[in-house]
């Protein structure tokens, strides 16, 4: 636990997991083996110039923005960081 500056068990797990999702979010060739193509068919069927699509994740927003880059996919994001949208394009 000292090696990571934590002082309780779940805490040194946290540490270990961020860095693995790290490590996958610098490697766009993984990120890209691992997508799931039926997911992006659903969302480009489901695009419409006059809604806008949610999508949840665990991961933050800038996070998100660069998954949907690497996929290809538009996205926007306010400027709070909270929300990501699926922003069709017209």
């Amino acid at each position: 636990m000292a090696e990571f500056g934590v002082s309780a068990p779940w805490q040194t797990f946290v540490q270990v997991r961020q860095r693995i999702y790290e490590a996958m979010m610098n490697d766009p060739e993984l990120l890209l083996s691992q997508r799931g193509p039926q997911n992006i068919a659903y969302l480009q069927e489901v695009r419409h110039p006059s809604m806008q699509i949610g999508l949840a994740s665990m991961s933050s927003c800038h996070q998100v923005q660069r998954i949907l880059k690497m996929l290809g996919q538009p996205q926007a994001a306010p400027s709070c960081g909270c929300l990501c949208y699926y922003s069709p394009s017209t």
